[in-house]
């Protein structure tokens, strides 16, 4: 059985940890399954698969070049027929055709596709169109497709394109349930099941990161020194289209500087775990925040890794979503601040609306005032975790189940 992952983001350990125990999950349940796995926007050069085939993206082009454009359009309605895609900032010609072609070779070869978890990246906030393509691109050829658990929406542009899309699915998960209301507002009674993010539903090997941790004798070292110790997570959001510009980024770099100051006051160590790696690494931008009493994770540390990390804390204050996934999912109570519907949508299905500040509202006092909240009932928080990580995990993996009937079904693997 041959499977197309596509639309797959990389280079934060969020989707990598998202992407990774959806490979690993059907790897253990196929294991002569072969897989091929399609970028949406980056250069990606390795994975921690030797068995599993690279696509690159292919990229669109900006709509002001009316040629271009058409030639673009050609490309793709005529199925890779007449390839004339053009360079863009990213590709050159040959590279933007052969990406193309790749990726057509690929649905070809597939016995399914599956759109990777991650992300709103189908909807207004990222609008990354081209996805709709390779979308059109797997229908054209007739091989069944899923939406293994993604965030979307909201739908404001594109809406009958999206709406097709969404229908020709064999399966659309969603892993909260804002989103799968976004998909009901756009398509009524299209059956949508709301499962949970795929980094829960796959264990870590605590032996592996127990030895790796005792390797990194700074950290390990920093660790033992302070009894408790807080991990964050922040970002600037320059990248986010809604929230460009200088008065949010100075809004949060003032809230999580005075929140540091309090809680170093009160005898936490600090540690900050980026959450971006390769070309996109955010750890420079970490290391501003860090003053005396606080430690910056070197970024190659991977997505097991991390959590096994935030297992030892004593909690995490995250704006960056998966290091709250990983928080609930090794049961360490967690402060997320939400500027999508992803992070709050998560709250709100596991019942810690009460642990979730909105952007909006982010100031260093209210970032005390939460955290305070946080150790007042740290105990009933813990326990609640308990429940969740046990729940929480197989819920993530029913989407994984709904793959594996509908491969049986089609009688798509051969034992």
């Amino acid at each position: 059985m041959n499977i197309l992952i596509f639309a797959a983001n990389w280079y934060n350990r969020g989707d990598e940890a998202a992407i990774r125990a959806m490979i690993d999950e059907l790897k253990a349940k196929f294991p002569r399954a072969q897989f091929k796995i399609h970028f949406a926007t980056m250069r990606v050069e390795t994975l921690p698969y030797d068995d599993i085939e690279i696509i690159p993206s292919f990229a669109n082009v900006q709509r002001r070049y009316i040629l271009s454009r058409a030639k673009y359009a050609l490309s793709i309605r005529s199925h890779g027929r007449y390839n004339l895609l053009p360079a863009t900032k990213t590709r050159t010609k040959k590279e933007n055709r052969l990406a193309l072609d790749k990726f057509i070779e690929a649905v070809r070869w597939c016995d399914l596709a599956l759109y990777a978890p991650g992300g709103p990246c189908i909807g207004d906030l990222y609008r990354q169109y081209t996805l709709l393509d390779c979308i059109d691109l797997i229908r054209y050829f007739q091989k069944p497709y899923i939406f293994y658990a993604p965030s979307m929406g909201p739908f404001r542009q594109y809406r009958h394109r999206i709406a097709e899309c969404l229908k020709h699915a064999d399966i659309v998960c969603l892993r909260e349930a804002i989103s799968a209301q976004f998909v009901e507002d756009l398509v009524p009674g299209l059956p949508v099941s709301v499962t949970l993010d795929s980094a829960f539903q796959h264990p870590i090997d605590e032996a592996v990161y127990s030895l790796q941790l005792n390797a990194y004798h700074s950290l390990k070292e920093f660790l033992q020194k302070h009894d408790r110790a807080i991990g964050i997570t922040v970002t600037d959001l320059q990248w986010h289209s809604r929230y460009r510009g200088r008065e949010f980024s100075d809004k949060i770099k003032n809230a999580f500087l005075g929140f540091i100051g309090t809680v170093r006051k009160r005898g936490y160590g600090v540690v900050f775990i980026p959450q971006l790696f390769g070309a996109q690494s955010d750890k420079t931008y970490m290391e501003e925040f860090s003053v005396s009493g606080c430690f910056v994770v070197d970024d190659t540390y991977d997505c097991y890794f991390q959590q096994y990390l935030i297992s030892k804390l004593y909690a995490v204050v995250g704006m960056r979503y998966h290091s709250n996934i990983f928080s609930a999912k090794m049961g360490v109570p967690f402060l997320s601040v939400a500027y999508e519907q992803k992070m709050k949508g998560f709250a709100e299905k596991v019942g810690l609306s009460d642990y979730c500040i909105s952007i909006d509202e982010l100031t260093a006092e209210n970032l005390t005032a939460y955290f305070d909240r946080l150790e007042c009932n740290y105990d009933a928080y813990k326990q609640r975790l308990k429940q969740i990580g046990t729940l929480g995990r197989r819920e993530a993996y029913q989407t994984t189940e709904q793959v594996v009937r509908l491969i049986e079904n089609k009688g798509l693997y051969k034992k």
